[in-house]
């Protein structure tokens, strides 16, 4: 998965009710025929339409789960032996009841090795829906500037339920742990958030917390850019 392609910024055209699902490892389109069945994990089992996650890390089941359309949804069941987490800080524990998945994105995160989560980008096409809104135009980040971001709204990548910024010395260590040849104390976390906002927003001060989820909603930040933080995990 590439981290500047995201199904946060929306699917291809496809027919209403097609699911899109999209790892790090590849990706998969469904449509939505009745009795079809999308399975993920490390060794899924459904030739065709397979979503490999989690490589080699056995804490993922071969099998973790899968997505059946019938009575019109694309039903999430978990067939492995760890929870799924959900959007909002819910959890789908193993063989509870599946959930049908609501039209547009849904980011679904399947727990790892230790503090290890690995996303599956889930994508159901509604035609009805209007288009989202066109990119603004405003000037892109850079390498150092998207690092801080994401580390600091890490939370609202992963879709917790009330995030809030990530707290700015643990932020500090975790930025000099991924990428120690930057300065970052030179000129501070909070002077370098200024700065990103007044120039994304016309000079005009913005609260971190509401920087971050423009951010996100506006799709300049995505859950693929969680990948940033992936050396800390493996380190």
């Amino acid at each position: 998965m590439n981290r500047r392609e995201s199904l946060a910024r929306g699917a291809p055209p496809a027919a209403a009710d097609t699911l899109h699902a999209r790892s790090a490892a590849g990706e998969v389109t469904a449509a939505p025929v009745p009795g079809r069945v999308v399975c993920f994990g490390r060794a899924p089992g459904c030739p065709g339409r397979d979503l490999y996650v989690g490589g080699d890390d056995r804490r993922v089941s071969r099998r973790q789960g899968d997505l059946t359309y019938h009575h019109g949804h694309w039903w999430l069941r978990n067939t492995g032996l760890r929870p799924l987490r959900i959007p909002y800080g819910e959890l789908l524990a193993p063989r509870a009841a599946p959930l049908p998945l609501p039209s547009g994105y849904t980011p679904l995160f399947v727990q790892g090795l230790g503090h290890r989560e690995y996303l599956i980008e889930l994508h159901v096409t509604d035609p009805a829906r209007c288009p989202g809104n066109p990119p603004r135009g405003r000037p892109a980040l850079d390498d150092d500037e998207r690092l801080l971001l994401v580390v600091l709204g890490q939370r609202y990548l992963r879709h917790e339920s009330d995030p809030r910024p990530f707290p700015s010395r643990k932020a500090l260590q975790q930025l000099r742990f991924l990428r120690p040849e930057t300065d970052w104390e030179s000129p501070g976390i909070e002077r370098r958030v200024a700065q990103i906002g007044a120039r994304l927003n016309a000079d005009e001060a913005v609260p971190l917390h509401a920087l971050l989820r423009e951010l996100v909603d506006a799709t300049d930040l995505v859950p693929p850019d969680l990948a940033l933080l992936d050396r800390e995990l493996d380190g």
